[in-house]
């Protein structure tokens, strides 16, 4: 029980660490191209189930230093980064764009992808916007970064 009390008080330690990192270090400006050019240079054939962890280092790579979170946190962290949510009626895809897709049944973490300009990357290039029948049904969220 000892144990346990002390592992957790170090999880909520780091947690905080990375939110705050995340919030004081909060860069105002986002490069598409840099973080585009990064993912296609280095996604994979198929999926290495590692989405999240390819699109932190994309959005690294335009300028955003972050903190790897689960796929679903990024509904969160992309706002607090100067992403803006965008409305999907009338949508239209532009390079940067981000998905996230919430967790589902067998896919406990959720998704996320970036648009190249041309489809959808994660750790692999996508042929579908959906890349699980379970994402169908569910409640994605797309968001963007509006230079100043």
């Amino acid at each position: 029980m000892k144990y346990l009390k002390i592992l957790l008080y170090c999880v909520l330690l780091l947690i905080t660490y990375g939110l705050c990192r995340v919030v004081i270090s909060r860069n105002k400006n986002f490069n598409v191209e840099c973080a585009v050019e990064h993912l296609n240079r280095n996604c994979k054939p198929h999926s290495t189930k590692k989405c999240a962890l390819y699109v932190y280092y994309a959005l690294e790579a335009g300028g955003k230093k972050s903190v790897i979170l689960p796929t679903w946190g990024y509904k969160y962290l992309l706002p607090i980064e100067g992403f803006k949510k965008v409305d999907l009626h009338n949508y239209t895809p532009q390079a940067g764009d981000i998905v996230v897709f919430p967790k589902v049944k067998h896919h406990i973490y959720g998704h996320v992808a970036m648009y190249n300009g041309n489809n959808w990357v994660s750790d692999f290039n996508q042929k579908n916007f959906i890349v699980a029948k379970e994402y169908k049904k569910s409640k994605y969220s797309i968001f963007r970064f509006y230079n100043k």
